[in-house]
């Protein structure tokens, strides 16, 4: 298992590295794809890396990732509405996240996905960004309440077992001594 550290910090500074990118990659977009399609493409692009890093830090095989991140690909030039296509994203991701990656109970996992998937994007919708600069902060703000489904469902990476963190030969010893109180 590939677990980061800390998947709270690091999918909220993904999320500002997705928002600072936002603009120069639709706009690179935009030269080949006409505006919608261009804005649809590259918040694809943040969903599939995001997916990718849930894959990775769970040790899930990227296979796993691939079918929903080519569904998501084809809804991208299927649907004409960019807030079809957001909330179907939202979904995707929901699927991506609880019910590939990080497996849960279900009602744990439908709970903290409504919560962290659907206020996301009310929160972004309620901002109703209208420019570029605008859809850019949208989506750092929406990556930074998706690092609280981290804090919902426990998976924080604070609370290593201190066991993992033993080299191998620590724990060997460790091991013996328990095999050798134990005869007394």
């Amino acid at each position: 298992m590939n677990r980061p550290g800390k998947p709270v910090r690091t999918t909220i500074v993904t999320g500002l590295a997705f928002g600072l990118l936002f603009v120069p990659v639709s706009a690179a977009l935009n030269l080949f794809l006409p505006w919608p399609a261009a804005f649809r493409l590259t918040f694809w692009s943040f969903v599939a890396v995001y997916a990718l890093m849930l894959c990775r830090w769970t040790g899930a095989g990227l296979a796993a990732c691939g079918f929903p991140v080519a569904f998501l690909l084809a809804l991208a030039f299927w649907l004409r509405s960019g807030y079809d296509f957001l909330f179907l994203s939202v979904l995707v991701l929901g699927w991506i996240r609880s019910g590939v990656c990080f497996r849960k109970s279900p009602w744990k996992a439908i709970g903290a996905e409504v919560l962290v998937g659907m206020g996301g994007a009310a929160l972004v919708a309620s901002f109703t960004p209208h420019s570029t600069a605008a859809w850019a902060l949208g989506v750092w703000m929406f990556f930074l309440v998706q690092s609280l489904y981290f804090v919902l469902t426990g998976n924080t990476g604070d609370t290593d077992d201190a066991q993992t963190l033993l080299e191998p030969f620590e724990k060997a010893r460790r091991q013996a001594e328990e095999i050798l109180s134990a005869g007394r």
